[in-house]
C-alpha cells in the first residue's frame, strides 16, 4: 500500500504542504497486524441506528454497514484468568466497534490544531539538527548518549522513552522559561495507589512535578499514559482498563489522552479516547528524523495547551461540587454518588445525591470578575457547536510557538451558547461562547489530595441550562442529578418525556437540564455524544439500600406504575435496570394513577421512581425495526436477547420493559444477599453469571433459569424467600405465551390491551407484598 496517501475517504487539501510528514514510512497498520491479535474473524457491524463514520476509514478487513445488526461475541485475548485480562476484556467489548484509525493530519487538524504549522527552530534539540539522523537517547546520568535498544523486551523501552520525551520538555521549557511546564514522564511500572486497581500497572505516565512525586500514585494524578506493547488492539485494551479509571477518579474528566509505543516496529501513536469514539494516529516511525520530529511537535502542541494540568477536563467540576451555569452563580454540593457506570465510551452515566449550595465558601475568587478576564487559548480546539463549515475561531495554524499573542474571539455566531435558568417557561437565555479557559499551575497539586476538591471552580461558558417551569428551588434543597452523554440528536429526549409527564406517579419532577457541548470539534465525528445533567427533585437512594423485602418490592411496583404513565403518554423507556429504579427515603406526593388498578385509583404517596430516559423513544414516530443498541443486557427481555443472537432486527415493546423489573428483583435479591453475607454458593454462580456483558451465556443463563422458576419448590439452594420464588416464577411465567399480535410490524401503542397487561402484572405483585416481612432477618 502506497505509504504517503492519506485514509481519509473524503479528499482534503493540505496533506503535503504542512510540517506533518506523511511520508515517512507511516503506513495504514490493521488492528490485525499484531503478533497475537485474535480479532482477525470479527464481524462485527454497526446496528440499523448507529451510523458508521463518513469522514474516516475504519480497518482494512472489516466492513461495517449501518443496516445489519451488530453481532455480539466475545473478544479472545490472553488465557489468563485475571481481574486485569477480565477488565481488558470488558473494554475491548465496549470499544470493538467504535475504534477509528486517522491520518496523522487530520488527527492532527481536528483534535491537535497547534502541530499543524509549528515552528520547532527555537527548540535546541540536538537530533533536530542532526545532519545524518540516528535515533540515541541521554542515558540516566545525562553526560553521555547511548544508542536506540534493539531489544525484544518492553521494559528495555522505558528509560529510553522516559528520556527521549523529557529531552522534548526540557528543551521546550530552555526556550521559553516564561512558559515553564513543571511536568515530566516517569517510568511507573507498579501498582497504583492503595485503593485503586492494584493489578493495573501503566509503563509510564505524564504528571506534574512542581510538588514532587510520591512513590505511590492515584489515577487522579496522569495527566496521560504511555503504553509499551508490539501489539496495538492488546495495548488499546489495557490502556482503556486505566482510562476508565482516569475517568472515575476525576469526573470531570471529559475526554483522555494516550501514548502508545511499538517497540519491535519503533511506531508511535496518539490516542483520544471520547464518549463516542476511539481514535488513534497510524504508527510514527520515531527512528526516522521525519516520524521523530512528528512525535516532537506532538509533545510541544501538548505543552503549548494552557489547559495541560487539568487536559480534557470540565473545570466547573470536581468531585465535590458543580457550578452551574446560572445567573446566580449556583453551587451543587456532592453528597453521594447513588450509581456510576465505568465506561470508556457510551453515556458514562453517573446519579448524583446532591445538595444546592449559594456560594460555597472555598470558592474565594469572583466569578464576575474573572469572566472580563478570560483567557483564550489559541491552540484548543474551540469548534464545539460550530457548523460544520466554518473554519475554527481564534486560531492561527501556521503561528509559531514563540508567538504570545493570544487569538482574538471570533465574531460569528455560535450554536453553543450559556444560558440561565428561566422564570416563567423552558426557553434557555443565550449568552456569549468564550474559548477554553485557562489553568492555574496550583491548581494541579489538589489531584495528589484525598478529596479532590479544586478551591474554586470556573464557569462552564460552553453549557446552556433550562429549568422547568413551577420548580422553585432553594438553598440546601435535596436533588439527585443525573450526568451523562446521550448521543446530540437524543439529548432532549428524557427532559421532554419527563417534563410531559410532570409530578406523575412513579416518575421523578425535573427541575431544570444543563447541556454542554462536546470537547472536539463538529466535523470529527458523525455521531456525537455531549454532555447532560438532568436534576429531578425527589431525594432517592439506590434500590439495594431497600429497608426490608416489602420496602424493595413496593418501589419496583410504583416504578411499573411510572413506566405505564411514561408508556400511555407516548414513550417507551427501553433500559430498566437496577440503576434506574430509586426507592425514595421519604415518600413524595404525586398524582394518583387513575386507571392501572383499583388499588391505585387513590394512592398519592410515592416510594419508588423510574429515572434515566437517555434510551426512550416515541413510540408515535415511525420507525425502522432495530438490532442491538446500547443498553444493560444483564437486565434485557428474553425475546430481544434471543433476536439479537440471531442477528435479527425487531422492534421494542412495552413487555420487554415490564420483563425486565423481573431481571431487577432478582438481581437486587441476590446482590442485597451477598452484601449481607447470606448469599449461597448457588447466588454466587448466578451473580457471576449475571454480571457479563456477553450475549450468547446471558441468553443461555436466562433461559435455563426461566425453566428453574417453573417449578419454584425445586429451587432450594438459594437466599431467595419463598414468596419472592413464587413471584418471579408467575411473573416470568407471563411472558411465555409468544408474540403479541401486531408487534412485527412497529412498536405498540397504548391501548386497553397493554393496560390490562401491567394491571395483572402488577396483580401478582401485590399479591406477594402482604408475605414479605418488614426487615431482611
Amino acid at each position: 500500500m502506497n505509504s504517503d496517501m492519506c485514509y481519509c475517504s473524503e479528499p482534503h487539501s493540505g496533506h503535503m504542504t504542512t510540517n506533518i510528514d506523511l511520508s515517512s514510512k507511516m503506513s495504514r497498520v490493521s488492528l490485525d497486524d499484531g503478533a497475537n491479535d485474535t480479532d482477525e474473524d470479527d464481524e462485527a457491524q454497526v446496528s440499523s441506528n448507529q451510523s458508521q463514520l463518513i469522514t474516516h476509514s475504519q480497518s482494512n478487513n472489516s466492513q461495517r454497514t449501518s443496516s445489519s445488526p451488530r453481532k455480539i461475541s466475545s473478544t479472545h485475548l490472553r488465557p489468563e484468568n485475571d481481574p486485569q485480562e477480565k477488565r481488558k476484556e470488558r473494554v475491548a467489548h465496549e470499544i470493538n466497534s467504535l475504534k477509528e484509525e486517522i491520518c496523522v493530519h487530520c488527527f492532527c487538524s481536528s483534535f491537535l490544531p497547534g502541530v499543524v504549522g509549528l515552528d520547532l527552530s527555537p527548540i535546541g534539540l540536538p537530533l533536530l539538527r542532526s545532519s545524518s539522523f540516528s535515533l540515541t537517547y541521554l542515558n540516566p546520568d545525562k553526560s553521555t548518549r547511548q544508542s536506540w535498544p534493539r531489544s525484544s523486551r518492553e521494559r528495555d523501552y522505558y528509560p529510553p522513552l522516559e528520556s527521549i520525551l523529557n529531552e522534548v520538555i526540557d528543551s521546550y521549557n530552555t526556550a521559553y522559561p516564561e512558559k515553564k511546564r513543571e511536568v515530566a514522564f516517569i517510568v511507573y511500572d507498579k501498582a497504583m495507589a492503595p485503593g485503586d486497581h492494584k493489578s493495573l500497572k501503566p509503563d509510564l505516565l505524564l504528571g506534574e512535578t512542581e510538588f514532587g512525586i510520591p512513590p505511590f500514585l492515584p489515577w487522579k494524578y496522569p495527566i496521560l499514559p504511555l503504553e509499551v506493547k508490539n501489539d496495538f488492539t492488546d495495548a488499546l485494551n489495557q490502556v482503556g482498563t486505566y482510562v476508565r479509571e482516569m475517568l472515575e477518579a476525576r469526573p470531570g474528566r471529559q475526554v483522555c489522552w494516550a501514548f502508545f509505543f511499538d517497540h519491535k516496529k519503533s511506531g508511535f501513536r496518539v490516542i483520544l479516547f471520547t464518549a463516542d469514539r476511539v481514535h488513534y494516529t497510524p504508527p510514527i516511525q520515531i527512528t526516522t528524523a521525519s516520524g521523530y520530529r512528528d512525535m516532537v511537535k506532538i509533545v510541544v502542541s501538548l505543552l503549548e495547551r494552557p489547559d495541560l494540568l487539568t487536559l480534557g477536563e470540565d473545570l466547573s467540576r470536581d468531585s465535590k461540587h458543580k457550578l452551574l451555569p446560572d445567573d446566580d452563580h449556583t453551587t451543587l454540593e456532592i453528597k453521594d454518588v447513588l450509581f456510576t457506570k465505568k465506561s470508556v465510551t457510551g453515556r458514562r452515566t453517573r446519579i448524583l445525591s446532591v445538595i444546592i449550595k449559594d456560594k460555597h465558601s472555598s470558592f474565594f475568587a469572583s466569578i464576575s470578575d474573572r469572566e472580563s478576564t478570560q483567557k483564550y487559548d489559541p491552540l484548543a480546539p474551540l469548534t464545539a457547536g460550530v457548523e460544520p463549515d466554518e473554519p475554527m475561531p481564534g486560531q492561527n495554524r501556521n503561528v509559531p510557538i514563540s508567538s504570545s499573542s493570544p487569538a482574538q474571539p471570533s465574531t460569528r455566531k455560535l450554536r453553543s451558547q450559556i444560558g440561565g435558568f428561566t422564570s416563567s417557561n423552558q426557553q434557555a437565555i443565550p449568552g456569549p461562547l468564550f474559548g477554553i479557559i485557562s489553568s492555574e499551575s496550583s491548581r494541579a497539586s489538589v489531584i495528589l489530595k484525598d478529596d479532590y476538591s479544586y478551591q474554586r471552580l470556573e464557569r462552564n461558558q460552553r453549557e446552556t441550562m433550562t429549568s422547568f417551569f413551577g420548580a422553585n428551588m432553594q438553598i440546601n434543597d435535596h436533588l439527585v442529578v443525573k450526568e451523562s452523554w446521550p448521543l446530540k440528536d437524543r439529548c432532549d429526549i428524557e427532559w421532554e418525556a419527563f417534563t410531559s409527564c410532570a409530578n406523575q406517579f412513579g416518575l421523578p419532577f425535573v427541575v431544570y437540564k444543563v447541556v454542554g457541548c462536546h470537547p472536539m470539534p463538529v466535523s470529527c465525528t458523525t455521531e456525537k455524544r455531549i454532555p447532560v445533567q438532568i436534576a429531578m427533585k425527589e431525594k432517592g437512594e439506590k434500590l439495594l439500600k431497600a429497608s426490608s423485602p416489602r420496602a424493595l418490592l413496593i418501589a419496583v411496583i410504583h416504578s411499573v406504575i411510572g413506566h405505564w404513565n411514561l408508556f400511555r403518554a407516548g414513550w417507551l423507556h427501553r433500559d430498566v435496570s437496577v440503576g434506574n429504579i430509586l426507592i425514595l427515603e421519604e415518600p413524595a406526593s404525586k398524582t394518583a394513577p387513575a386507571g392501572i388498578h383499583a388499588d391505585f385509583e387513590h394512592q398519592t404517596q410515592c416510594s419508588g421512581i423510574l429515572i434515566d430516559g437517555d434510551a426512550m423513544i416515541n413510540v408515535g414516530i415511525e420507525r425502522r425495526p432495530g438490532g442491538f443498541r446500547s443498553c444493560t443486557l444483564p437486565f434485557l427481555s428474553l425475546r430481544l436477547m434471543d433476536t439479537w443472537d440471531r442477528e435479527e432486527n425487531t422492534f421494542d415493546q412495552y413487555f420487554d420493559d415490564v420483563e425486565s423489573f423481573v431481571w431487577v428483583v432478582l438481581w437486587a435479591l441476590l446482590h442485597i444477599a451477598k452484601e449481607k453475607g447470606n448469599a449461597t454458593k448457588q447466588d454466587q454462580d448466578w451473580i457471576d453469571q449475571l454480571a457479563t456483558n456477553d450475549l450468547k451465556p446471558l441468553l443461555n443463563l436466562k433461559g435455563r433459569l426461566c425453566y428453574k422458576f417453573l417449578r419454584p419448590a425445586a429451587i432450594v439452594k438459594t437466599s431467595i424467600s419463598r414468596p419472592f420464588l413464587e413471584l418471579l416464577s408467575k411473573w416470568l411465567g407471563m411472558f411465555g405465551s409468544g408474540s403479541t399480535p401486531g408487534m412485527e410490524e412497529r412498536t405498540l401503542l397504548s391501548d386497553d390491551i397493554s393496560t390490562k397487561f401491567y394491571r395483572d402484572f402488577l396483580q401478582v405483585a401485590l399479591d406477594t407484598v402482604d408475605q414479605l416481612p418488614d426487615n431482611w432477618k
